[in-house]
């Protein structure tokens, strides 16, 4: 405990924990001494209570929050101007390019001022997404009306495959027994589908701290940005999604022949089964041979 806590911390900062897998507010944390709650001895200066969080594991991962499911977020919930609320469930990579290409339209090179207006952007339009539009465990499928509706983003085209019909199937002769109990064929059960291994090869550059090679099951680049995307289901690779960060990152896509420029401002997300990272495409070049 350091010198400068309250006087009435430091003898009295052993307390319990009423939910060590979930997170709590300080009116049901209490002091194992004398009974008082944490709320009682935190300022309210700022109309601030402050949340208790769990323990980490023992690999430091959280016990309360799962990186790898689209949940509900409070961007900068001290920031009065700025903060706002994100149901990331009903949001798509369509959304993104929106509410990022309105918020940079103005030109301005304040990086923090851009991400704050693309942030309350993106809450409005997963405010405005209609339930109806949703399919479980999916984000929706549509740009909802907060879109402008000469903003077209064309559907992906299906790929013609000849299935040939399946046989009949042949009705077996009823079974005789002295119960006369006819014969139902049983549905055969079928494993779950699984993802094929990635196959979208990349080499990741970050000044000062060298390369990395990786895969991806997905790398899609529409002009302004770079998506990478890897499918949570296949659990035998190692994926890596670079962090937010103020140096120079250099992405060379082999599959195509490319190299990029990158800023990796901390744009990640799921959608379905699949993390997706999001950076911003400053410059594109022929990857040279």
């Amino acid at each position: 405990m350091s010198d400068t806590a309250p006087e009435t911390f430091k003898d009295e900062v052993r307390c319990s924990t009423p939910n060590p897998d979930g997170y709590t507010t300080p009116d049901q944390q209490f002091l194992e001494t004398n009974g008082r709650s944490i709320s009682s001895l935190m300022s309210s200066r700022y109309g601030l209570k402050g949340t208790v969080i769990p323990r980490a594991t023992r690999l430091g991962g959280s016990r309360g929050y799962d990186p790898n499911e689209p949940a509900v977020v409070n961007v900068d919930p001290d920031d009065r101007v700025h903060s706002c609320t994100i149901d990331l469930g009903k949001l798509t990579p369509q959304d993104l390019a929106f509410a990022y290409k309105e918020a940079s339209s103005g030109g301005s090179p304040d990086l923090r001022a851009v991400a704050a207006a693309t942030y309350s952007r993106l809450a409005e339009i997963a405010e405005s997404a209609s339930p109806a539009d949703l399919l479980p465990g999916m984000a929706t499928q549509n740009i909802m009306k907060a879109v402008p509706e000469n903003y077209y983003v064309p559907p992906p085209q299906p790929t013609a495959i000849y299935v040939p019909p399946s046989p009949l199937p042949q009705t077996p002769p009823p079974v005789t027994s002295p119960f006369n109990i006819p014969y139902v064929p049983q549905a055969v059960p079928q494993p779950p589908v699984l993802p094929d291994h990635p196959t979208k090869h990349a080499i990741i550059e970050i000044d000062g701290l060298g390369q990395i090679d990786t895969w991806y099951h997905e790398i899609v680049f529409d002009g302004d940005f770079l998506i990478l995307a890897y499918d949570t289901r296949y659990k035998f690779g190692t994926r890596f999604m670079p962090q937010r960060t103020e140096a120079p990152v250099y992405v060379k896509v082999t599959d195509g022949g490319k190299v990029f420029k990158v800023q990796s401002v901390g744009i990640r997300f799921t959608v379905a089964h699949m993390d997706q990272c999001v950076l911003l495409v400053e410059e594109a070049a022929n990857l040279e041979v």
